[in-house]
């Protein structure tokens, strides 16, 4: 599966797994900032899937909350953040830290991928825009 893919109804998908390194998160950065916030397609959802995620050490979950943070400022509070999968740490330490940098209300949590396919797709019917 591809790291990062975005779609023209402005879904940007990232995917994370196994044990994730420092460089392989800042190369995911520079893909996203040359694939996603360059493009004239307006961004509305950030799906990123940590169902495959072993490990994210700290220096890692330092480089990924660079990545939100970084998402959260650009975009100002207009994209919706859906995590999927990991473990229950994993996803209570994203929460926090959303809710930290202002994600709270914008920002989704689902166990498995076909839960978030299902809710994004609901979504973006909801708000077509």
């Amino acid at each position: 599966m591809k790291n990062l893919a975005f779609s023209q109804d402005g879904v940007c998908t990232m995917h994370l797994e196994g044990v994730t390194q420092p460089r392989e998160i800042e190369d995911l950065i520079e893909e996203y900032v040359t694939s996603v916030e360059l493009l004239p397609y307006h961004l509305r959802l950030i799906l990123i899937d940590i169902s495959e995620l072993v490990h994210m050490g700290a220096r890692s979950r330092q480089v990924f909350s660079e990545l939100l943070t970084q998402a959260s400022k650009h975009y100002g509070g207009k994209v919706e953040l859906v995590i999927v999968g990991g473990s229950l740490n994993l996803r209570r330490f994203i929460q926090l830290f959303c809710k930290g940098i202002g994600l709270r209300e914008r920002s989704h949590f689902f166990e498995h991928l076909k839960e978030a396919q299902a809710w994004i797709t609901k979504r973006l019917s909801e708000d077509p825009s």
